[in-house]
């Protein structure tokens, strides 16, 4: 997700407008840092109206969340006259039950959103607690597709996947037309209960936190190599990406420089990757 923000967003000012997230997802840790609190709309469009550039970050854990404060930040943003464009997360039952709202952020500049999809399944978005349905997901990205806003989605595979899972993964991701897709490994941070359970099945140990990415594969999988799993990752990444229709939207969308300069980081994260799988 970092290269999307560095290319997309070059001269990117970032702001927190709250604090924690409200729900409680099994496999998150920012729910254990603190709780849930929101700084004041006025408070935040000060700080706004004090930023130069216009592509602005907000990096709350989740910016979508209470309906009358982002009506309360729309209209605020329109009194001051203030044009910017948004990157921020959200969760995708609260886009799913909100189109309105998100043609409303849309008018005032919101141009991107990195959603937890989480699973193209519902039992494995029971699994994680997440409180949200496959179908919010599927409605949560023709919404965004709707308005024009990009959609991110993060997509977590569980350990136990084989090849079935993958297909299953990506059969969702084309139904959806879902464009941007990061793939994390299942990845049992500290605070969430996860990394005692799975304490006996690391093959990275946590004192080593650079590679406690999200990217890296740090629990051993069960149904398949970690040769194989890396690969399925790769081989789905590059499914994704390598079509016609996904290579015309990105030359039409942001250019041949823009398209050319993610080529490039598409090729060094593929080295990366295949690096992994001949390392095993």
């Amino acid at each position: 997700m970092p290269f999307l923000i560095a290319i997309y967003l070059k001269a990117c000012a970032l702001i927190k407008t709250s604090y924690g997230c409200p729900y409680q997802c099994n496999f998150c840790f920012c729910k254990e840092i603190t709780p849930y609190h929101a700084r004041p709309i006025a408070e935040v469009i000060r700080e706004l109206l004090t930023i130069k550039q216009e592509e602005v970050y907000i990096v709350d854990d989740d910016f979508l969340f209470d309906e009358k404060r982002l009506e309360k930040f729309i209209e605020e943003v329109k009194r001051h006259n203030i044009k910017k464009h948004y990157l921020v997360y959200g969760r995708a039952d609260f886009i799913a039950k909100n189109d309105v709202l998100i043609g409303q952020l849309k008018e005032i500049g919101l141009s991107a959103v990195i959603v937890g999809i989480e699973a193209a399944s519902q039992e494995e978005l029971d699994s994680y607690n997440k409180k949200s349905l496959v179908t919010d997901n599927e409605r949560a990205i023709a919404i965004l597709q709707k308005y024009d806003i990009e959609c991110y989605g993060t997509v977590i595979l569980g350990i136990d996947w084989d090849k079935t899972h993958f297909d299953n993964l990506y059969a969702f991701i084309k139904k959806t037309g879902l464009i941007f897709v990061n793939l994390q490994p299942l990845t049992p941070m500290p605070g969430t209960g996860m990394l005692e359970a799975f304490s006996d099945q690391l093959i990275i140990p946590y004192k080593e936190h650079e590679k406690w990415d999200m990217a890296h594969l740090v629990v051993r999988p069960t149904r398949l190599s970690i040769r194989s799993y890396y690969l399925q990752i790769l081989k789905l990444y590059y499914k994704i990406t390598v079509t016609p229709s996904h290579i015309h939207y990105m030359f039409r969308r942001y250019g041949i420089a823009t398209t050319m300069k993610l080529s490039i980081g598409a090729g060094k994260i593929t080295w990366q990757y295949l690096k992994k799988i001949m390392k095993g």
